[in-house]
């Protein structure tokens, strides 16, 4: 049990756990053992806003949102070994809610590129971005089946938030090559962030 800990976002790590805690409105990227005891920051009370961490299936990485200065959030990626960070997604839509495939060598999130929040698949060997769906009520919040041929996805519709399965989609909508950057420590310090904006 833990109080005070302002912790979310809780992900199973190894024999541990991955979290992110927010305090004051200071982030913090936390590997801790199960009984929360003995605490890491791999992130340390950064003014960037932290969510959506996510583990790789073999516990090396983590995939992880950042928002910035220009109030856009885009995907990372940190090494939970090295701590070496890298930066998938830095354009003006919102990148969000990353769920890793078995194998570990892609991951779905959602994304607003396309007008509308719809799945998009990133390859972390190629950096080949595919849009997966094309629907236009919003899909959130996905994650991968074990056997990676299913999705559990929440949807928007008239009455409300609906949560259902699709299929792993085959076809894709769109497609582009990513150009993922290096991402140092400093850009979590204060006024360090670029205001720079490319086009999605």
């Amino acid at each position: 049990e833990t109080s005070r800990l302002r912790g979310k976002y809780i992900e199973p790590y190894r024999d541990g756990l991955a979290y992110i805690t927010c305090d004051r409105d200071r982030y913090s990227l936390v590997l801790s053992d199960r009984k929360f005891r003995n605490r890491r920051e791999l992130i340390s009370k950064t003014p960037v806003q932290l969510s959506c961490v996510r583990v790789s299936p073999d516990g090396s990485m983590a995939a992880f949102c950042i928002k910035d200065d220009r109030g856009f959030t885009d995907l990372a990626l940190i090494d939970l070994g090295t701590l070496a960070m890298t930066r998938i997604t830095d354009d003006m839509s919102s990148d969000t809610s990353p769920a890793w495939l078995p194998g570990g060598k892609k991951i779905v999130f959602v994304s607003s590129r396309s007008g509308t929040y719809n799945l998009h698949e990133y390859d972390l060997e190629t950096h080949l971005l595919r849009r997966i769906t094309n629907v236009t009520g919003g899909l959130f919040t996905p994650d991968v089946s074990p056997d990676g041929t299913t999705i559990a996805v929440s949807s928007y519709q008239p009455g409300g938030f609906r949560i259902g399965i699709i299929e792993y989609p085959k076809k894709s909508f769109d497609e582009v090559v990513l150009n993922p950057a290096p991402l140092g420590m400093s850009f979590f310090s204060d006024g360090n962030r670029t205001m720079d904006a490319s086009p999605p």
